[in-house]
């Protein structure tokens, strides 16, 4: 694990920081404005998913900013979970999340795309949306309280996924890859 301290930013950090901005900006706006439910909802999710992003960074001892575009940009994708869509919305805004978070890791570290690392981070992602979606039809209070769990859950989730679950979960997929390739491949027998 690499931490930069002397304050330089990739342009992915530069990136996550700025959008995460934004979205703050339109989520104070659209709450003083009386902005609607959906406008909070998706600028709200992106604060939350940003926001436990940089927890998560803090804890686990990562650059400040590190994912945070990839948690802003799936987050405000997942807000859009108030109009409905579901699964489907909640399943695209952790695939967004986890495809920029694994763009930036290859650009950072300057290696492959690990198709394993986007597979875990892709379902784990997935799932904590779908836990914390919004139903249609929610008032501008019940949209706020979503977000604070949101943010709790985000932030919870992200910090154990970067501090320990990632090694148990990708060797899950590791291993039941091999599992498959051995049944496939004949070295691998069951009766």
């Amino acid at each position: 694990m690499y931490t930069d301290y002397s304050g330089y930013l990739t342009d992915y950090e530069l990136a996550g920081g700025i959008a995460l901005g934004i979205a703050t900006v339109v989520l104070v706006a659209a709450i003083a404005c009386s902005g609607g439910t959906v406008l909070i909802a998706i600028s709200g999710i992106a604060v939350a998913s940003g926001g436990g992003q940089i927890i998560s960074n803090l804890a686990n001892g990562e650059n400040l900013l590190q994912n945070t575009l990839g948690a802003t940009v799936g987050g405000a994708f997942t807000g859009m979970s108030i109009m409905g869509g579901g699964l489907l919305v909640c399943t695209a805004g952790g695939t967004i999340n986890a495809f920029l978070n694994e763009v930036e890791n290859v650009n950072r570290e300057g290696r492959l795309f690990n198709r394993t690392d986007f597979l875990y981070e892709s379902i784990y992602y997935s799932t904590l949306n779908y836990l914390t979606r919004f139903a249609p039809g929610l008032s501008t209070i019940e949209v706020l309280r979503g977000v604070g769990i949101s943010f709790a859950t985000d932030a919870g989730g992200y910090t154990a996924s970067d501090g320990f679950l990632k090694d148990i979960g990708t060797y899950i997929i590791d291993y039941t890859a091999e599992t498959i390739k051995g049944i496939r491949e004949g070295y691998i027998y069951y009766d």
